[in-house]
């Protein structure tokens, strides 16, 4: 009653080592178990992402598209934003690189798919501001 949004953060893997998870892995159980608290709530992907796949050099790239591919399948209906963690290192470790710039695979894989109508960079209360329009996201 007392909140407007739920967030959520979604990672990969952060350290090298790390078990290589995917966003959907890492989502499915989160996402079902916030729902079921607050059905009727927005969920904003506050922040999400992964380093480099220390083996795979398409890795990252196929596990950013694969977050942003169930997003606008919508197999998570309830989630109406999403932001990604660009940030480098906090210890130092360049393995450590969350940034969508890590490698020209990942950074490809983001423009792409964020590139889909889908997708908006005007947020819907500009739109209500202007036109008093009150309305949801179209899948």
């Amino acid at each position: 009653e007392y909140i407007d949004w739920i967030g959520v953060s979604v990672f990969g893997s952060q350290v090298p080592g790390d078990y290589w998870n995917s966003f959907t892995s890492v989502l499915d159980n989160t996402y079902n178990e916030l729902v079921s608290i607050s059905p009727l709530k927005p969920v904003a992907i506050v922040e999400f992402a992964t380093i480099e796949h220390p083996s795979d050099p398409m890795g990252k790239a196929r596990w950013i598209q694969e977050a942003l591919f169930s997003l606008r399948a919508g197999w998570y209906p309830h989630v109406r934003a999403i932001s990604y963690w660009h940030e480098r290192s906090w210890t130092g470790d360049p393995a450590q690189n969350l940034r969508l710039d890590s490698s020209v695979n990942a950074l490809d894989a983001y423009r792409n798919g964020i590139g889909n109508e889908y997708f908006i960079s005007e947020g819907l209360f500009t739109k209500q501001a202007q036109t008093g329009e009150v309305g949801s996201p179209s899948p």
